[in-house]
């Protein structure tokens, strides 16, 4: 009897000793997932061209380096910090004679994303509230920040909120007291807040949000000025300093440009679902009052202030899909956080604890079943990738793009195109997928809508208005006659679109051209020719090409 009763309990024990082992198994297994992610979201990085700021910002950088001086040269709305952060990638191309550029490009912006997520990741990993699901809050983070913005990965508005997100998160951390906290790393994030801010300074509304927040919290002005508050304030006035030594004419010139032409660009607000998204919003800002827990309820209150900031940082601006991306990952995590939260409070429950177990498993066969299935489906794509190239435009299903690169191959190889365009998608087209040289220091001739505007219809504008388009017009018109002059192009491609992006319905190029002397002088110098080029199916183009017999 004895001896049956230690033998049961060895038998037993050794059960137990084998389920441990096997659960140990399991749970590190489940840290496959979020690698598997990455590595999808990594091909899917490639199944979409090069985003058209990326690839007219790694073009920029190029003429900086080489001597161009920014926003004279290089017209360009925003700050100069994107191009330092552009430079490595450019010198390293020129250093190895890359010819895959945008392999590198690619790649480069998908190391630099994962700098500030790590970061980001290492903080909430922490946090006692998600201690127990590490490898699907991972997974989310991944989905949200590599994979959501699909096209506009690398984007500048993609890139300065995440290297924002560890300042947002450490600051709840500070300012609640969960986890201790050290000085490099309290440094690091407050530069990486900096750089974020200094990339895009609409955001501004994000850190401005969480000091408000706490300030009304804690009631203490003190508590604000942190050692990563005053490194991100440290690297911004740093920078503003820079600005002013180094690129004064960001100010004196392309700030004043803006103002005065921008204002035709951007996507109308009915394009973006906003009523839909402010309506979840207002669910989950309700459901959050419903919420059992101190701690989960101020976690949930302080994302709902970012994502005030999130949205008015968007709609404070010009209106593009890239431009909202912050608020979309802001509301998706308030999505996600509200709902874990909610169901965290029913533990007593074993059947919704059943449901909940129920949830994540289902989720997690999701995430690995697109996974796998990202995986399998871009083998063709892969294989490309593994060979050293970027899926080509036919295996990518774009017959049209690749007939113009084979245009232009074939008539202007190692020749200056100008292209007049309101969309910047052609320049980084013809820059980094064709042979074919941009030589323009505009991404797109977003100026010319308004001061046509202008000009054909003063009454509708306010005098303000028009005396800061009166202003900068003869810098406009004069920098456009001079680069052509300059650079002698082979070939000018003119979106003749019966609707041009960004413009108002009447505006033409052409028209444009022969009200101005200085450019309507230039046009005489080239024939229209039967050459067929589309950047975009639903756009018109036409070719001009230099005539033979004359020299600009």
């Amino acid at each position: 009897m004895l001896f049956n009763n230690t033998l049961m309990i060895l038998i037993k024990e050794k059960f137990r000793i084998y389920i441990s082992k096997s659960f140990f198994k399991i749970k590190s297994a489940i840290w496959l997932i979020p690698l598997l992610t990455l590595f999808s979201a990594i091909i899917l990085n490639f199944e979409f061209l090069l985003n058209h700021d990326t690839g007219w910002l790694f073009l920029a950088t190029k003429k900086w380096l080489s001597g161009a001086a920014l926003y004279s040269e290089i017209i360009e709305v925003n700050p100069p910090l994107i191009f330092i952060i552009f430079s490595p990638i450019v010198y390293l191309t020129e250093l190895l004679e890359i010819s895959s550029v945008i392999i590198i490009i690619k790649l480069y912006l998908i190391l630099l994303i994962c700098i500030p997520s790590f970061f980001f990741l290492k903080i909430i990993l922490n946090l006692p509230t998600f201690e127990k699901q590490k490898a699907l809050i991972t997974t989310i983070v991944i989905l949200l920040l590599f994979i959501l913005p699909m096209y506009d990965f690398g984007q500048r508005d993609h890139i300065a909120f995440v290297f924002l997100l560890p300042y947002l998160t450490y600051r709840y951390i500070i300012h609640t007291q969960i986890l201790k906290t050290n000085l490099l790393e309290s440094v690091i994030i407050g530069v990486l807040a900096g750089v974020g801010l200094c990339l895009k300074p609409y955001l501004l509304f994000l850190p401005l949000f969480t000091e408000l927040f706490f300030l009304y919290k804690n009631k203490n002005l003190k508590r604000m000025f942190s050692i990563e508050f005053l490194s991100m304030l440290g690297f911004c006035l740093t920078f503003l300093i820079y600005i002013l030594y180094f690129e004064r004419a960001y100010i004196e010139l392309m700030i004043p440009l803006g103002k005065a032409t921008y204002w035709t660009y951007g996507i109308p607000l009915s394009h973006f679902g906003l009523p839909e998204k402010f309506f979840i919003w207002i669910i989950l800002f309700f459901i959050a009052f419903k919420i059992k827990g101190k701690r989960n309820q101020d976690i949930l209150f302080y994302g709902h202030s970012l994502t005030l900031g999130a949205l008015l940082s968007f709609l404070l601006q010009s209106h593009f899909n890239y431009q909202i991306l912050p608020f979309n990952i802001v509301l998706s995590i308030m999505f996600l956080l509200t709902t874990m939260f909610y169901i965290f409070q029913f533990k007593g429950s074993i059947h919704i604890q059943n449901k909940f177990k129920f949830l994540i498993l289902t989720l997690w066969i999701s995430i690995f079943l697109f996974d796998i299935n990202t995986i399998i489906n871009r083998n063709n794509k892969l294989t490309e990738l593994v060979n050293g190239a970027p899926p080509s435009l036919k295996t990518l299903k774009l017959d049209h793009l690749e007939t113009t690169k084979r245009v232009i191959n074939q008539h202007f190889f190692n020749k200056n195109i100008y292209v007049l365009s309101t969309n910047v998608w052609p320049s980084s087209f013809i820059s980094n997928y064709t042979h074919a040289n941009w030589s323009s220091g505009f991404p797109a001739m977003w100026p010319l809508p308004a001061i046509d505007f202008a000009e054909r219809y003063p009454h509708l504008i306010t005098k303000n208005k028009l005396s800061n388009i009166e202003s900068i017009k003869l810098f406009v018109t004069s920098t456009i006659a001079r680069e052509i002059t300059k650079s002698k192009p082979e070939a000018i491609i003119i979106d003749v679109s019966e609707k041009l992006s960004y413009s108002h319905d009447d505006f033409n190029y052409l028209n444009f051209f022969s009200r101005h002397d200085n450019l309507s002088q230039i046009l005489k110098n080239y024939e229209l020719s039967d050459l067929k080029v589309s950047f975009f199916k639903s756009k018109k183009y036409v070719v001009f090409i230099r005539k033979r017999d004359i020299s600009i």
